[in-house]
């Protein structure tokens, strides 16, 4: 059976692992935002006490600077969770939602039970080495990014990392196409000979699938922000973030046979 076909045959599961990967991601946002401004906030009510002993420091040293220990004591822990969120349970979270929904794909592709834990382990293993990759580079852009003085700011670094991280993720997405054809030590090889000789034909169709899956996150971004605030008015958003995921998968489904179809060994 034609893989576009295939694909279509399954498309209800293909939807409700897309739908589970955004709702994921929803859930993950609420919960890291939860916990950070928790902590954020337990930060701040230790400021009126570092300005006070600011204004100490000339006329009681020895004292003061007793304070500032216990303080910083104090203070380190919460930073220290800070840090474990962003830095350890993001990324970690991430990568499970993505590789456990998108498995999916692969297991179908293999004409194997699309919850078979031998392709969840290879999807895994795959997935790993790209996302360490990802998020480094992301983490170099919000480095820039973040400076304090704007004037600072490298460009060239910037768009040199953006461009990096835009061709990172055009050859995950062709790793991800066409893995199920191949083994470990051949599809890298593969891919990249993929990137090399077709990159006119899949570079393109490569834009629209970020552009589309761009659209999906913009809903769920809204949705997010009408959950914390006041304004509860999301099911419009909702509504659009569902036909814009059945948007997705529809052209997913066109991407993977179409890569696979020009996959000419």
């Amino acid at each position: 059976m034609k893989i576009a076909l295939k694909i279509k045959k399954h498309f209800v599961k293909f939807f409700v692992a897309d739908a589970l990967f955004f709702t994921l991601l929803g859930a993950l946002f609420l919960y890291l935002r939860e916990k950070i401004t928790k902590y954020i906030l337990m930060l701040n009510g230790y400021a009126q006490q570092v300005s006070q002993l600011s204004e100490l420091a000339q006329t009681q040293q020895e004292m003061v600077v007793e304070q500032m220990q216990v303080l910083a004591a104090s203070i380190e822990p919460l930073t220290m969770k800070v840090k474990f969120l962003v830095y350890f349970v993001f990324p970690v979270a991430l990568y499970l939602i993505w590789s456990l929904t998108q498995v999916v794909y692969y297991n179908v592709l293999q004409n194997k039970k699309f919850y078979d834990l031998k392709g969840v382990g290879k999807f895994l293993i795959i997935n790993l080495p790209f996302f360490a990759f990802l998020l480094l580079l992301i983490e170099l852009i919000f480095r820039q990014i973040t400076i304090d003085s704007a004037i600072n700011v490298n460009l060239f670094i910037i768009f040199f990392l953006i461009i990096a991280l835009v061709l990172a993720i055009y050859v995950m997405e062709i790793a991800y196409s066409i893995m199920h054809r191949y083994d470990y030590k051949k599809l890298f090889g593969r891919t990249w000979k993929l990137v090399l000789t077709k990159s006119h034909k899949f570079f393109p169709l490569f834009l629209l699938c970020c552009l589309i899956f761009f659209i999906c996150f913009i809903f769920l971004w809204d949705i997010l922000i009408k959950l914390v605030s006041i304004e509860k008015n999301y099911w419009l958003s909702g509504i659009l973030l569902i036909i814009s995921i059945a948007g997705w998968v529809l052209y997913k489904t066109f991407v993977i046979d179409y890569y696979n179809r020009n996959d000419k060994k």
